[in-house]
């Protein structure tokens, strides 16, 4: 599983790059990203780029799937016509589009990452110089990941790693 091949792991590479080109309408509704799939430690994951304004989502196809970018925006899984979605939700700006979709949809899981990152994980990475950075991270398993990584160089180490819901 993806949380075996991150924690203390450097990523090459800035997972955040997608968002540099989103297309992005402020719709406030759900748009699918293209599956932008990583490999780490052999193992083949799903990006999810946070975008402004919008319910982003991609399908995982049987891959974990992380996102990043997290202040408050939640991480949600969900079906939707039998096919399940992993979600980044834009907040506030998409509380109200959320709550509407939620009753037309099977949510399977739903965590705000940065809920469950200890402010001295955030702390610790800042006051060693680098950008601190929440992901949140949705397993073929179910598994709901918060993470704190530093974020710098093209590189990004995960620091810590919290499970949600298993």
């Amino acid at each position: 599983m993806i949380e075996n091949s991150l924690k203390g792991m450097t990523l090459t590479g800035d997972v955040r790059t997608a968002l540099l080109t989103a297309d992005v309408d402020g719709s406030g509704g759900q748009q699918q990203a293209s599956n932008q799939v990583l490999t780490l430690d052999n193992n083949d994951v799903v990006y999810l780029p946070y975008r402004p304004n919008a319910i982003n989502y991609v399908l995982p196809q049987g891959r974990d799937v992380i996102s990043s970018n997290f202040s408050g925006c939640y991480l949600a899984a969900y079906k939707q016509n039998g096919a399940l979605r992993v979600a980044h939700v834009a907040t506030p700006s998409c509380n109200a589009a959320w709550q509407t979709l939620k009753g037309t949809v099977e949510v399977v899981a739903e965590f705000k990452p940065s809920d469950h990152v200890p402010m001295e994980a955030l702390q610790s990475i800042a006051q060693g110089g680098s950008a601190p950075q929440i992901l949140g991270i949705y397993t073929t398993q179910g598994y709901c990941i918060a993470a704190a990584a530093t974020q710098g160089g093209g590189q990004m180490n995960v620091t810590h790693m919290t499970l949600v819901k298993a």
